[in-house]
């Protein structure tokens, strides 16, 4: 339809990821450098597994190194499920998630989200806290409740503002992997809720509720690396060599926790920077706590700061940089720093006085 194309000069211009439009046109695109085509794959949102997908062609960017394409509400409407299927030089073909995905279903099928300002009912009248009136409250989310979903944690908000906190910080909630530990410091998708916890709207509804009470929300990202397992940007667009991870992985070094994100290239500090833009933006939270801040490039976390700073005025921005140095306030542009050097002294006393291991 020739009316969708007006919406922007060039499918260039499009935003990563699936976006719509306030006039309701839906936009898509993706970093892919390797495949020949790719298409988007929609099914119904109580698709059968064996239902047959509608295929919409994506355009090839060669500028840019991306597929776009600019669609309709009814060829890809709120709630559907979609996946890519790139077509790749040797003839093979391979089907990925949405590496900017908002949510994930368990059959690796991404989830079409309205993340418009206007799909929900914020309060407007909402005002920042100073800094200097944090009380932090660190909350798991997955074990905060019987539940563990951000519906029973809501319900429980109230409980964490009668107790005297101002602010809550959530531990990772972005899609991780259960297999090799639950806190949620193995993400497989970066800008995906864990399934697990919920869905975007809960979330939503989470940090409403928080602000009615009193309660600012702080989200814990975790940047420096990907899962080890069911990590969903491997082999991302079907080009590795020699195990190297593909395109977002490329020349990066292993870390304890999984291997390090291709920092060098701009495309991948430009997804950090949309995650970290999307906790503060879509789901209005009040800033944002690096984990090991010390495991990325000081001149990425400098860019992040920065870019993060200029469009999110007034947000926290805390880290964890281990061992602390509070140089790190000034020359990477952090607010506050994690102190850990207490809490490991302690568990070095209890160890040298024989009380555990």
């Amino acid at each position: 339809d020739q009316n969708i194309h007006v919406m922007v000069k060039s499918l260039n211009e499009l935003p990563l990821g699936l976006s719509i439009s306030d006039d309701d046109a839906v936009g898509f695109r993706v970093w892919a450098p390797y495949p020949t085509r790719a298409e988007l794959l929609v099914v119904g949102a109580d698709s059968t597994p064996n239902a047959v997908p509608t295929r919409l062609e994506l355009e090839k960017l060669h500028d840019t190194h991306t597929f776009g394409g600019c669609f309709t509400l009814e060829q890809i409407p709120i709630g559907a499920k979609y996946r890519l299927e790139f077509h790749l030089p040797d003839g093979r073909t391979i089907e990925r998630a949405d590496a900017y995905a908002r949510r994930l279903e368990e059959d690796r099928w991404c989830v079409v989200v309205d993340n418009r300002e206007k799909s929900f009912q914020w309060d407007q009248n909402y005002k920042l806290k100073p800094y200097e009136e944090f009380v932090i409250y660190e909350l798991h989310i997955g074990s905060y409740t019987p539940a563990g979903t951000f519906v029973s944690a809501t319900s429980k908000l109230e409980h964490i503002a009668d107790l005297g906190f101002t602010a809550v910080e959530v531990m990772p909630i972005a899609e991780f992997s259960d297999m090799t530990e639950n806190w949620g410091y193995n993400p497989r998708l970066m800008m995906a809720l864990h399934k697990k916890y919920g869905t975007p709207e809960e979330f939503k509804a989470f940090v409403k509720r928080a602000h009615e009470l009193g309660l600012a929300v702080i989200v814990d990202v975790v940047l420096h690396h990907g899962s080890v397992g069911g990590n969903e940007l491997w082999d991302y667009d079907g080009w590795e060599e020699g195990a190297n991870g593909g395109i977002y992985h490329e020349r990066a070094p292993d870390t304890p926790w999984g291997r390090a994100f291709a920092f060098w290239k701009r495309e991948v500090v430009d997804m950090q920077l949309a995650a970290c833009s999307m906790w503060l933006g879509e789901y209005k939270c009040d800033g944002l706590r690096f984990d090991s801040a010390n495991d990325l490039p000081h001149h990425c976390v400098q860019h992040l700061t920065f870019c993060l700073r200029e469009a999110f005025p007034g947000r926290l921005l805390s880290a964890e940089v281990t061992p602390e140095n509070p140089q790190a306030l000034e020359n990477l542009g952090f607010d506050s720093l994690w102190v850990h050097s207490g809490y490991f002294d302690s568990i070095q006393q209890h160890k040298a006085l024989g009380r555990g291991q």
